[in-house]
């Protein structure tokens, strides 16, 4: 669009505006505020959602003492991956994906 035709149409906004007692202006500026409004509440949806996901899956990498340490809560101080090998061998991993895969 050229700097023209956007004069133009700012010139022919201001001028319907006008004509409608502010009524376009109004409209314009309810509907950016219910577009921010929505935007929040997703956004804060969005993070009710995934954030106790993302702490059970910080608690997965932490070490017992990590679990019963007051001050950590939620980056493990001491990382470890023992609780998936621990997991896996519990619940016959191997066996179990060589006879899913066989299926």
């Amino acid at each position: 669009m050229s700097k023209k035709n956007k004069a133009k149409t700012f010139e022919n906004f201001r001028e319907r505006n006008k004509k409608s007692g502010g009524y376009l202006l109004k409209k314009r500026i309810l509907e950016y505020a219910v577009s921010i409004a929505r935007f929040i509440l997703l956004f804060g949806m969005c993070f009710m959602i995934l954030q106790p996901i993302l702490n059970k899956i910080s608690v997965s990498f932490m070490t017992e003492s990590d679990l019963y340490n007051p001050i950590v809560i939620s980056i493990p101080e001491h990382f470890t991956t023992e609780n998936y090998r621990l997991a896996a061998e519990l619940m016959n991993y191997k066996k179990g994906l060589i006879n899913s895969r066989s299926l």
